[in-house]
């Protein structure tokens, strides 16, 4: 800080905005006129924004870790920043314990946090002491809300009237009379037309017939059910429809939980054994999701169906980027592979230097050794298909199964790599960027790239991965955006 207080470096001026069209207070509904307020007092009192722009959106303030937040405090973490200046106390956060552990962080480090709605400026004790009595009142209000909102849900389960949303797939609301205005009241769920195929999947999977969810999956859609979006199922959404705990009957709303509540689409003991079938395997591995790694938020597509590739495991060591829809011909590709790939492409489209490199013959062998083993090991399974037991059957056939599966992902994940040139960035802005937090990276290289396109099959990445830029332009040139299919 300098000598009057104040900081000597950039302030990041800070917005969040949440649940939009449920305020009344239009500031809270807008970015600008957030940003514009803080601004204009910065300017006042001498003090300099700085240019990058921090905005979070439909982010909850009770959590604070928020992307744009993050790289606001880790700015002042890093000293290029000077504090965090915030229109209101509640888009800074809404956790007292929280706001104020970063609060006495920022002291230590010069720097400080600036608030307009109710007036405080760390950079003063007094407004360091109002900031304590103020946090006080922004978690009591937060947790105010939610015992509302409780109240209100529970005064609407009492009547049987809806709590708003949409049914599950399989129910629909029941209209249980019409307001003054000649609406619908809707009450509770009642099964829809869809309710026994509904019935039927959960039962099939629970008696080993569907053998995996992805076969839940294809069940489904081979019916022509579609998720609540409209969308086909896969093996990543299936598991929300196993795990929905409404097909037993069961009302929930926030940690209200009332069992019995509607009319049950599957047995509760039904239910509870296909919840069993779904809880991880002693030592096997799940599935990364989220969008917590470099090439995640939707950056990769599937150049089969335009689908959101997903960062898994392959044989369970091998990280891997895959399409989760249903089906052959979809995209999966060594996660390690892409990355390094997209990333070189993305800094090389800036002027980077490129390198020889050797191949993968070895290990390519032997993996498609094991992928034509498991394939010859399922191919006896399904001969024995009539001949023992049904329970046996199914049994055998989730194993061989699996173990197909983990021999075709770790196959794309040891895509060939002949000796051809590999894009690298120079040692120190390569080392740079990994040290940035994955959001930033992310951040990064989505200022670059626009979309990366992954083509089915198996190859060396420069044949396969076809990316787009921000500025328009492509790799290769002659890619055209009209190859890619939109995602279904």
């Amino acid at each position: 800080m300098s000598p009057d207080g104040k900081p000597s470096r950039p302030v990041a001026v800070y917005s969040r905005v949440s649940e939009q069209g449920r305020r009344s207070d239009e500031e809270l509904l807008s970015h600008e006129l957030q940003r514009r307020r803080i601004e204009h007092y910065l300017a006042a009192h001498e003090l300099v924004p700085a240019a990058d722009v921090f905005e979070d959106t439909d982010q909850s303030g009770r959590k604070m870790r928020r992307p744009a937040f993050d790289r606001a405090v880790q700015g002042v973490r890093e000293g290029r920043l000077g504090g965090i200046a915030v229109a209101r106390l509640s888009r800074f956060g809404r956790s007292t314990v929280g706001i104020l552990d970063l609060i006495y962080e920022f002291e230590k480090l010069g720097a400080a946090v600036v608030c307009l709605d109710p007036m405080i400026d760390t950079s003063s004790a007094s407004g360091r002491a109002m900031l304590t009595v103020f946090a006080a009142f922004v978690t009591l209000e937060a947790e105010q809300a939610v015992e509302q909102a409780g109240q209100v849900a529970a005064l609407k389960l009492e009547a049987g009237t809806s709590l708003g949303g949409k049914p599950p797939v399989g129910y629909e609301f029941e209209v249980v009379g019409r307001d003054s205005n000649g609406k619908d009241i809707l009450g509770w769920y009642i099964p829809s037309a869809d309710a026994p195929l509904v019935g039927e999947a959960f039962e099939r999977f629970d008696r080993g017939e569907l053998a995996t969810a992805g076969r839940v999956a294809d069940f489904l859609n081979e019916h022509g059910l579609r998720t609540l979006r409209g969308n086909r199922w896969n093996g990543r959404n299936v598991i929300g429809f196993l795990r929905r705990e409404a097909y037993a009957g069961v009302r929930t709303y926030g940690e209200v939980r009332i069992p019995n509540a509607h009319e049950a689409i599957v047995a509760a003991e039904v239910f509870r054994r296909v919840q069993r079938r779904l809880e991880p395997k002693e030592g096997e591995k799940t599935r990364v999701r989220g969008e917590g790694y470099v090439l995640g938020q939707g950056l990769c597509r599937c150049g089969h169906c335009g689908g959101g590739l997903v960062k898994g495991q392959a044989n369970g060591s091998y990280p891997i980027l895959r399409c989760l829809q249903r089906g052959c011909g979809h995209a999966s590709i060594s996660y390690a592979l892409a990355d390094d790939w997209i990333i070189g492409v993305a800094f090389a489209h800036l002027g980077m230097i490129a390198k020889d490199e050797g191949g993968n013959a070895e290990q390519l062998a032997a993996a498609q050794a094991r992928l034509e083993a498991a394939q010859a090991e399922l191919a006896e399974v399904e001969a024995l298909k009539g001949t023992i037991k049904p329970a046996a059957f199914a049994l055998a056939y989730s194993d061989a199964l699996q173990a197909l599966e983990q021999a075709e992902d770790t196959l794309a994940a040891l895509d060939p790599q002949p000796g051809s040139t590999r894009l690298l960035f120079p040692a120190g802005a390569r080392a740079e960027f990994g040290q940035l937090p994955v959001p930033e990276q992310l951040a990064a290289l989505r200022s670059i790239v626009s979309r990366a396109t992954i083509k089915p099959g198996r190859g060396h990445p420069a044949e396969r991965i076809m990316i787009e830029f921000q500025d328009g332009s492509r790799h290769p040139a002659a890619f055209s955006p009209s190859q890619v299919p939109v995602a279904g």
